[in-house]
């Protein structure tokens, strides 16, 4: 049986304890954030649209449309997924805007 020091179990629980404080500094304030960014990309995007004249519509603007669903889409889930993807997900967004 092995039997640990106190300053080793206070170390882990010290070690839990911060885990759990940064875990709930992402929830709380880092998706917050992301969150805010989305809203306002696509508030702007759809102040943009809203200001340009319409006139007949056509196959591009169609497309187009569904091309800014699409990187909302992706947008959105990276405001709610882990952080480990998270770079991953912004090169890919990188690569298809080019």
């Amino acid at each position: 049986m092995v039997v640990m020091d106190e300053t080793v179990v206070l170390l882990m629980i010290t070690a839990l304890w911060f885990m759990a404080a940064y875990i709930a500094y992402q929830k709380l304030f880092v998706v917050r954030k992301l969150r805010k960014q989305i809203d306002g990309l696509t508030q702007s995007a759809l102040d943009a649209a809203r200001s340009v004249p319409h006139s007949a519509p056509d196959a591009d603007s169609g497309i187009d449309v569904k091309r800014l669903q699409q990187r909302l889409e992706v947008l959105e889930r990276i405001a709610v997924e882990k952080e480990d993807s998270l770079s991953r997900q912004i090169d890919e967004l990188r690569l298809a805007s080019r």
